[in-house]
């Protein structure tokens, strides 16, 4: 990683830094939020408790701020969705207050306003009784506020997955702020939760590609009970009459279910169809069966009809483990099975018969290694097929458990590359198969801080944006990042005068939801955002229509992020500019505008380590203002259109 030698612009852009993220604090203490749901677009009930370390004098005012435009208040909602108490310790016990929608000797008012998509409470305290230095507030707000009248209204969460921050403030009788706090809450899809445990098989390993000249390799999956399974090279075929079991020390029913494949050939598919039983003689359990009762026969002899109730198996879906070995040899750093193979070319002399001996080199499909050469028979020289040692392109399967390094697992769009970049220098690639899943193992990794990013071109050529993430790695331990979803690949089609046309590239079958909203500067309001949804077809590619007949004209944007069964919901793709009726304005001069170098929509820390990293140089897109050079100019312009 490059490095900025002058220390003197380090500290300026940590001083610089630190005055931009800084929210002014006094000395509040403990702040926290409960809220009653963390699902997305759901009305909620919030419960503030934080520590006051200077009292609040009678008549003055505590004040909560929702980050504005993310949360909304129910129609309705007003002082008595508000219960005001307080305590002497985080845990209380917490003495109640009156509460009404006056302020008088005795009864604080409680009153609630929502004004350009920003919601305010304010609590405005009784004109003889304040809060006492190093007491504790508990604020309740939404239907769980029981004291004197009941709460009936709730706030409106989020519509989208994020963290948001809500900000409390105290002030005195005449207005001026005392201290203040800030929390942040978490946005989160919901948790289906059922006393009823569903039978499965998971976690089934291998897949993808394995390395050419493969013979043996450990086949595994888990079951979430414990039990037996046995595996066929059929599908369909029945638990009893399957011949392969898996291994199990002592003969103990297990839920993590291992065999060792042997006599594995130089290349192809392999397809192993497993299914499992809990011991008890029921049989496929982990199958999804569906039966039929056989039909009754009536006997003409003796007038008797009888019923055969048979159960007859209909249809059994089995639990499939697919991996594939490349066919042809190459360096061993090209370990996805397309590279060109190793051929060493010979140094010596011939008739075009006999055979050819030197020394020569050998090409690899990821890199070049000098070896001994081959020897065969050729005109002027031999070939041969040593294999080579170069550094590959593509990244290793994941190797059993135990093996140093980082395992990376996720979904892409189908039979592409995804790129593996460390610490931004390309570390490899990884192949995904047809259902876009990935796997794959960066080694060799030394104790210390990573960042990992991961970016594909789908069908089209159309270029993802790049999923990053930060971690520690310990020695000689092995880290594994799953359920990996990079976002899909977004283009427009706005030749309708009605209909705007969004498509691109996705995980197959992946559920896609396109949001489509106003361009302004400020908070985007949930009223304003208009969603469409499509589902991604078998080859990943997806396409959805949104209305805009009634839309005014104006600028807005465009993006998408897609929803895995099982694995979650990916970030937000790049976000497009749709100009309605309008002629689109003038960009800033840099390539990557607007200070969002990575194009995923938003200007975070993301962007900031990029800029960083090309500090001093003449990266194009680095270079906002298209001076020549990445400097403090280029910072001062991602800090206005900063986003975190």
């Amino acid at each position: 990683m490059r490095l900025i030698k002058d220390t003197k612009i380090i500290y300026f852009l940590l001083a610089v830094v630190s005055l931009f993220f800084a929210y002014s604090l006094s000395a509040m203490t403990s702040l926290t939020d409960r809220i009653s749901t963390s699902n997305p677009d759901v009305l909620a009930n919030h419960e503030f408790i934080f520590k006051v370390s200077k009292g609040i004098p009678a008549g003055g005012k505590v004040q909560v701020v929702f980050d504005p435009g993310y949360f909304t208040l129910e129609d309705g909602f007003d002082y008595t969705d508000v219960d005001f108490a307080t305590g002497p310790t985080f845990n209380g016990p917490f003495m109640d207050r009156e509460v009404s929608e006056f302020q008088n000797i005795i009864s604080d008012r409680a009153s609630a306003v929502l004004t350009s998509g920003q919601a305010k409470v304010f609590i405005d305290l009784n004109t003889s009784t304040g809060v006492a230095a190093g007491d504790y507030v508990r604020i309740l707000l939404g239907k769980n506020a029981q004291y004197g009248d009941v709460g009936d209204r709730g706030i409106l969460n989020p519509g989208q997955i994020e963290s948001r921050i809500i900000y409390v403030d105290t002030y005195s009788e005449n207005g001026v702020r005392i201290e203040g706090g800030s929390t942040r809450v978490a946005i989160v899809n919901p948790v289906k939760t059922s006393s009823y445990i569903m039978r499965k098989a998971m976690d089934g390993s291998p897949s993808g590609w394995l390395s050419f000249g493969t013979t043996q390799t450990i086949m595994s999956l888990m079951t979430n009970y414990k039990g037996f399974c046995r595996y066929s090279t059929a599908s369909g075929t029945p638990y009893a009459l399957m011949t392969n079991s898996f291994s199990y020390v002592g003969g103990e029913k297990s839920y993590y279910h291992t065999v060792l494949l042997n006599g594995l050939g130089a290349g192809g598919t392999y397809n192993f169809f497993v299914r499992c039983d809990d011991g008890n003689g029921s049989g496929d359990d982990v199958s999804e069966c569906h039966y039929q009762i056989a039909s009754s026969t009536y006997d003409e002899i003796v007038g008797v009809t009888t019923n055969f109730f048979i159960p007859v198996v209909e249809e059994c879906v089995d639990y499939d483990i697919t991996f594939s070995i490349t066919a042809v040899s190459g360096s061993s750093g090209d370990l996805s099975g397309d590279g060109a193979g190793g051929t060493g070319s010979g140094g010596g002399t011939g008739d075009g018969i006999g055979p050819g001996t030197g020394p020569g080199t050998n090409t690899g499909g990821g890199g070049t290694s000098s070896g001994s050469g081959g020897s065969g028979g050729g005109s002027g020289g031999g070939t041969g097929t040593l294999i080579g040692s170069g550094g590959g392109s593509y990244l290793p399967y994941p190797p059993l458990p135990g093996a140093p390094g980082v395992i990376l697992i996720g979904f892409a769009y189908p039979n592409t590359d995804v790129n593996v970049l460390k610490d931004g220098q390309t570390a490899g690639l990884i192949k995904t198969d047809a259902k876009g899943v990935f796997k794959g193992f960066l080694e060799d990794l030394s104790q210390g801080t990573y960042s990992f990013g991961l970016w594909a071109n789908d069908s089209l050529g159309s270029r993802s944006v790049t999923y990053s993430t930060t971690f520690f790695i310990q020695q000689d331990t092995q880290t594994t990042v799953s359920d990996i979803i990079l976002a899909p690949t977004i283009a427009i089609n706005n030749q309708s005068s009605v209909m705007l046309n969004v498509y691109g590239g996705a995980v197959p079958l992946a559920s896609v939801e396109a949001w489509l909203y106003p361009k302004k500067t400020t908070a985007v309001l949930a009223s304003e955002i208009i969603k469409a949804t499509s589902m991604a077809d078998v080859n990943g590619r997806w396409s959805t229509n949104i209305d805009t007949s009634k839309l005014a004209s104006g600028q807005y944007l465009v993006k998408a992020r897609i929803t895995v069964t099982g694995a979650g919901t990916s970030g937000f793709s790049q976000a497009l500019e749709y100009n309605l009726n309008v002629i689109a304005e003038q960009k800033p001069a840099g390539a990557c505008s607007g200070g969002d170098l990575n194009q995923d929509g938003k200007v975070n820390i993301v962007d900031f380590s990029i800029l960083l990293y090309n500090w001093n140089t003449a990266d194009v897109c680095a270079d906002q203002n298209n001076s020549g050079k990445v400097d403090l100019i280029d910072f001062s312009i991602m800090m206005f259109y900063w986003t975190g």
